[in-house]
């Protein structure tokens, strides 16, 4: 498989929050659709299975799109960390 995996930085319109996000797809040619991946409340992109899901969705040609909300406590620097508990608590 040639799965493809782009991170990238987003930002707020809302405030000063950046978020970071990722895409995963199969660099072939084939035309694809998206999957627009929102985690739940109190959740991050990179958390449980998500990335598992992520492989399966662009290894059976789809564009999968997961990214960290703004004011769920995590931050671009530390994606798997809760260290941002003011942004969480503003949720």
């Amino acid at each position: 498989m040639n799965n493809q995996k782009e991170s990238f930085i987003l930002a707020s319109k809302h405030g000063n929050k950046s978020f970071l996000s990722d895409v995963r797809y199969e660099k072939n040619g084939i035309k694809k659709a998206v999957v627009l991946f929102i985690h739940g409340f109190k959740g991050f992109k990179d958390w449980g299975y998500f990335n598992l899901m992520a492989d399966h969705f662009s290894d059976t040609n789809f564009v999968f799109v997961k990214m960290n909300l703004s004011h769920n406590g995590t931050t671009p620097e530390s994606p798997l960390d809760f260290a941002d508990l003011e942004a969480f608590g503003n949720n």
